[in-house]
């Protein structure tokens, strides 16, 4: 019969401790859900324990008879076996197998030759690991090694595995960059280019995640860089290492460009619509004034846009009193809902208000509530200033004074003859 190597014997008994150790493991958890009486628990569990007693001084007397090289391996392949998952081939006493774990479901398996030592083990690593790590000889703990005072290869192997652990974390991060922005692979490693769209245009960025979790290089184009400040940004100001997150910086890039493209927009519409509206880029506030007429008392709006606009709508106040709590509380009303609508529309909104304020003055025709002659198209008041001549339609009830259309007049004069307001008889051209 073959006689077994101490050192193999010594695995073999060291692994029938562990196993003995799990077998006490399940008869707790037989116990916990009742499956097991205590008292047989505790017969079994004497058992065990004076198994493993046995074990241990068999090992104890086996390492003793053991030459100071195998003492050494031994004491080595412990240190490894409480830190990392390892296989132990019984044909190869000398050798160990320690796996790493890479991404979800993914493992490296490198195998550790202690038959030199105490000279550097031979360490056989993947290619694929070669490639991530730049090869064994370039470790910090390998390159350093000394026969005369040499580092437990638990060492070595923590390196790898920090090496590795760090590699993950760049790799799974940009996972999730792929999985929400249009990315581009770039020839040098942990560099993506990044391609955000705001308003139906490209703004392409280039990331750098060697360094990851530290705060990542970003490269911006000329046409972003008239949009972003990197050092102004929220997510770059409070960086930190235990939370990092390069998807909260996208994030906020692309709601810096939608927020000012959409804020553009929007200040043109509103012009476009006589509206004068002036906007504090710092203060991110918009001042608008609505009047029914060019001579009516103005209502003054401010527009206040939050930083993820227009995801968020802004918050709108008016800041000055109409002296009609009902045409204000109208007014409010009709902000309130604009603000409830899945994406609002300041044009839209302040047309609205400015119709309300037009209904209500007293500067419009009494009878068809507009500013502008249906008919003629002219306005009820109004000069063109530096020339002579009038330039509207309107004429007054001669009985209350109520302001209409000349045009409007002439059709109720006909249809009614009388007064819309007062209904006093209107006579007859």
């Amino acid at each position: 019969m073959e006689e077994v190597d101490p050192l193999e014997l010594v695995m073999q008994l060291s692994d029938r401790i562990d196993e003995l150790d799990l077998n006490i493991s399940i008869l707790k958890d037989q116990v916990n859900v009742g499956k097991l009486k205590l008292k047989d628990f505790e017969d079994q569990r004497k058992k065990i324990e004076s198994e493993k007693s046995d074990l241990k001084k068999r090992i104890y007397y086996i390492k003793r008879g053991m030459s100071e090289k195998k003492r050494t391996i031994l004491d080595e392949f412990n240190q490894i076996i409480e830190s990392f998952q390892v296989h132990y081939d019984n044909s190869a006493i000398y050798k160990i197998s320690v796996f790493f774990h890479y991404g979800i479901n993914k493992y490296f398996e490198v195998k550790v030759d202690f038959e030199e030592y105490p000279r550097l083990p031979k360490i056989e690593i993947p290619v694929e690991m070669e490639k991530m790590i730049g090869g064994i000889n370039k470790l910090e703990k390998v390159s350093n090694y000394k026969i005369s005072n040499p580092f437990h290869v638990k060492e070595i192997l923590d390196e790898i595995s920090s090496k590795i652990g760090k590699l993950t974390i760049i790799n799974n991060e940009i996972e999730k960059i792929k999985q929400n922005f249009v990315t581009e692979e770039l020839e040098e490693d942990y560099k993506i280019r990044v391609i955000l769209w705001s308003m139906g245009e490209e703004y392409p960025l280039i990331l750098n995640l060697r360094n990851f979790p530290n705060k990542p290089d970003i490269i911006l184009t000329q046409k972003l860089m008239k949009y972003v400040n990197l050092q102004d940004l929220n997510t770059i100001q409070k960086w930190s290492s235990q939370e990092a997150s390069i998807i909260n910086i996208l994030n906020e890039i692309s709601f810096i460009l939608d927020k000012k493209f959409r804020v553009e927009i929007e200040l043109k519409d509103l012009r476009s619509a006589g509206f004068n509206a002036t906007y504090g880029s710092v203060s991110d506030l918009i001042s608008l004034q609505v009047a029914a007429t060019k001579k009516s008392p103005q209502a003054i709006f401010s527009i206040k846009i939050p930083s993820n606009y227009p995801t968020s709508p802004p918050d709108i106040i008016l800041t000055n009193s109409l002296n009609d709590i009902a045409i204000e509380n109208a007014i409010n009303g009709l902000i309130n809902e604009a603000i409830t609508q899945h994406e609002i529309n300041l044009t839209d909104l302040f047309m609205e208000i400015k119709e309300l304020l037009v209904t209500h003055s007293k500067e419009v025709c009494a009878y068809c509530k507009k500013l502008k002659c249906p008919i003629c198209d002219k306005d009820l008041v109004g000069k063109i200033e530096g020339v002579s001549g009038e330039y509207e339609c309107n004429t007054r009830c001669p009985s209350c004074g109520s302001s209409f259309h000349i045009c409007c007049w002439k059709e109720i004069s006909t249809n009614r003859q009388e007064c819309s307001v007062c209904g006093s008889h209107i006579r007859i051209f």
